[in-house]
């Protein structure tokens, strides 16, 4: 097959094709961001399906698209295993998470941290989770920008920084019911262009899908990392790239996403109705593990490809390039323009989906909450788009950061941000539902707790301020896992310590109302920024004077 290193016609007819798309989406879906509710939750009317659809895109973005097949074809499937846990997560979403936000009648995920721990806990809570989504957009922007550099030859700065002005003016007129639809799109065409990716191999290779098989399996490719170092002590369990440490990494990496994860906890809320917002999460933590299979699937075919096909081009290339590599120089005409279109689909509607949920965090908690009080909702929607703009900039700049980090693969670098950034977000909010003794000093002191062992094995990684014989030699993508349970141990611990009476900071909630398993209150909540004041109306299976 000819070597293809421009875009010929074809090719473009796709690109713009998808970008009209793009645009008719966006003007049918952004009228309904007229208001603070119909931009951060899309007027409490999707469906279930499409719910789904996006939850499954979003977990994706061009983090997924390149990253996976990155990892699998430089080494093996281990980097599977944190997303094998997402259906394991959902049963605890599904029976904790959900139903609480939905009842509590919330905006903001970190409004419950308020009322359940006081102040401190929310404005903790929001700003970890800020810093945690301009490190991963950031990725998302570096990942986009590779195959658009080979393309282009344009200098990588040059290209992020376009990608970042052009996808935040996209945001600005959008609003989450066009992040919804867009995630609807991106998740065709991605498993379209992942499946064609795939069979193109399959049909040049001589012996077909068997040879992949045959020959990732001899190379090892398909195996995961085992539970231990053979022949070390069982603490290296903890220090080495096991099993284990993926497992535990995925653990609190998927509890913090489903529990503690404003672009999730706004899908919960945007549902029409309880039963769709479980449709809705069921079908986008089951539909995104054969999507995941895929993308690990294809890194391995492209080792098998290479290994029959040798390319000395792509001996030179880093493993987060073989990919975009393939895209540009094997792939006929129309199927580059379509395999990119994929690429900035999921990048570009996740950057939306990001923004959004930065500009309603900030929004809701900072500035609604600490700066401007009281304004008109007119006021609070021109903020949002602000904010959304103030965040692009941001961000920007934070990808052309990263696009100069050292690390094996961009994949070690996902990991690496969600671990040292996650701050024990997960283990708060799990501390305040399961446990009714716990009160807003014993999570003040789990906080302490959290910060203090993140800064240590996070310094201890990479080298900072500790001597040699103090650094600890734990895995770096322990970092999270161990920094929630430190808060949840010492959280417990000092509020059993401390034994203080539950005391509502906000709204005067019994204490029922803030815990999984109690009833819907007919409390009004008059202190804190919840979805009535946004929408002035509640749900069918929300209490409507909540």
């Amino acid at each position: 097959m000819p070597l293809i290193h421009t875009l010929g016609l074809a090719d473009g007819a796709v690109l713009v094709a998808f970008f009209v798309v793009i645009v008719v989406i966006t003007i049918l879906t952004s009228r309904r961001a007229t208001s603070t509710q119909g931009y951060f939750l899309a007027n409490r009317s999707a469906q279930g399906w499409v719910l789904g659809l996006s939850f499954v895109s979003m977990s994706i973005s061009s983090i997924g698209f390149l990253a996976f097949p990155a990892a699998a074809y430089e080494g093996n499937w281990g980097g599977l295993i944190p997303f094998l846990v997402m259906p394991l997560a959902a049963i605890v979403a599904d029976r904790l998470f959900l139903p609480l936000y939905r009842r509590i009648h919330i905006t903001s995920g970190y409004e419950y941290l308020e009322r359940r721990f006081g102040a401190f806990a929310r404005f903790y809570g929001s700003t970890m989770f800020l810093a945690l989504q301009v490190g991963r957009v950031g990725l998302i922007l570096v990942l986009m920008s590779l195959p658009l550099t080979l393309l282009t030859g344009m200098d990588q700065t040059h290209v992020i920084a376009l990608c970042g002005l052009f996808t935040t003016t996209y945001v600005l007129f959008g609003g989450l019911a066009t992040v919804l639809w867009t995630e609807v799109m991106q998740a065709i065409v991605l498993l379209v262009s992942l499946l064609f990716c795939i069979g193109l191999i399959f049909w040049q290779l001589p012996g077909g899908m068997g040879e992949v098989f045959s020959v990732g399996y001899a190379a090892n490719k398909f195996a995961f990392p085992p539970w231990r170092i053979a022949g070390a002590s069982p603490m290296t369990a903890f220090c080495q790239l096991t099993f284990v440490v993926l497992f535990l990494h995925g653990v609190f990496n998927q509890l913090l996403y489903y529990g503690a994860d404003q672009n999730v906890i706004q899908r919960y809320l945007a549902a029409g109705s309880h039963r769709h917002a479980r449709q809705g999460l069921w079908i986008g933590s089951f539909g995104v593990i054969p999507v995941f299979l895929v993308l690990m699937f294809l890194g391995t075919a492209l080792f098998v490809y290479y290994q029959r096909f040798p390319d000395p081009a792509v001996e030179k290339l880093p493993p987060d390039q073989v990919f975009p590599y393939f895209i540009l120089t094997r792939l006929p005409a129309g199927a580059v323009g379509l395999t990119i279109a994929g690429l900035l689909a999921a990048a570009m509607s996740t950057l939306v989906s990001n923004l959004n949920a930065i500009s309603a965090v900030f929004q809701i908690d900072i500035y609604r909450r600490y700066l401007v009080v009281a304004q008109s909702d007119a006021h609070y929607l021109r903020a949002a788009k602000l904010i959304t703009l103030a965040g692009g900039v941001i961000i920007t700049l934070g990808a052309l950061a990263l696009a100069h980090a050292s690390t094996k693969t961009l994949l070690d670098l996902v990991f690496l941000v969600y671990a040292i950034f996650a701050g024990g977000l997960a283990g708060l909010f799990l501390l305040g539902m399961l446990s009714r003794r716990a009160n807003a000093a014993g999570a003040t002191a789990g906080i302490v707790a959290s910060v203090t062992v993140s800064l240590y094995l996070t310094c201890s990684h990479f080298g900072w301020l500790l001597p040699e014989w103090l650094r600890s030699p734990t895995h770096p993508y322990l970092i999270g896992a161990f920094a929630n349970m430190a808060l949840l141990l010492v959280g417990y611990g000092a509020s059993l310590c401390l034994n203080r009476a539950y005391q509502p900071e906000i709204g005067g909630e019994p204490m029922e109302m803030l815990l999984p398993a109690g009833e819907a209150s007919e409390q009004g909540d008059s202190g804190c920024i919840s979805s009535t004041a946004l929408t002035g109306k509640g749900q069918e299976d929300i209490p409507k004077n909540v």
